[in-house]
């Protein structure tokens, strides 16, 4: 009797109550920001930093002199490669309007790095990684380093951070390995090597 009481309520109730409820929909998980050094965006860098001459592979030992750059860069390239060192290709050029050297004596020049070739990984938060090579030349008041002459040709290899808290403007860190020579255009050709600490502000629209 019992069973056939419980097949009549059953019978009487919409195949709705029967059914399972649905899982609730759950919100898809918030897509990245994507990196304001998109393709085809440009960036104006101001900035400067100090140098200390360092001996290597028999360098000119001594030299110290402080910077100041102002540099402009677009980006050439969509995100490329795997992983961690997944980034983006920016060309840059740039211009050292003020070279003073102070040690081991004064001397003052301007150079030009109109090849900058940085690779700027995807962004760690508001943190922005990247490596660079760059070459150029430089053109003094005085030879350097001392007994040479005073046009010489420059490089360098660096790596640093960008810091943009609104994703347009930020801070720059970096470090620069760099060398000034005369390309064995004269007979002496000591070159110099130095550790550069950089840093700048930015602007990328």
């Amino acid at each position: 009797m019992w069973g056939l009481l419980l097949l009549l309520l059953l019978s009487g109730l919409p195949a709705t109550a029967l059914a399972q409820p649905a899982p609730a929909p759950t919100d898809p998980a918030p897509a990245a920001p994507a990196s304001p050094l998109r393709a085809g965006a440009s960036e104006i860098t101001v900035g400067g930093g100090a140098a200390w001459g360092v001996e290597v592979f028999h360098s000119s030992t001594g030299h110290d002199f402080a910077f100041q750059t102002l540099s402009w860069g677009r980006v050439l390239t969509a995100p490329r490669g795997p992983g961690l060192l997944r980034g983006r290709l920016q060309w840059a050029i740039e211009v050292m309007p003020v070279f003073g050297q102070y040690e081991p004596r004064k001397v003052y020049g301007v150079g030009v790095t109109p090849i900058v070739w940085r690779w700027n990984f995807d962004a760690r938060g508001t943190v922005l990684p990247f490596v660079e090579l760059g070459g150029g030349g430089l053109w003094t008041t005085e030879p350097v380093p001392e007994r040479t002459i005073g046009s010489n040709f420059t490089a360098h290899l660096g790596a640093g951070i960008r810091w943009l808290p609104d994703r347009r403007h930020g801070l720059v860190l970096a470090y620069r390995f760099h060398h000034i020579s005369n390309g064995n255009r004269i007979e002496r050709n000591p070159g110099i090597n130095s550790h550069q600490a950089y840093v700048g502000w930015t602007w990328i629209r």
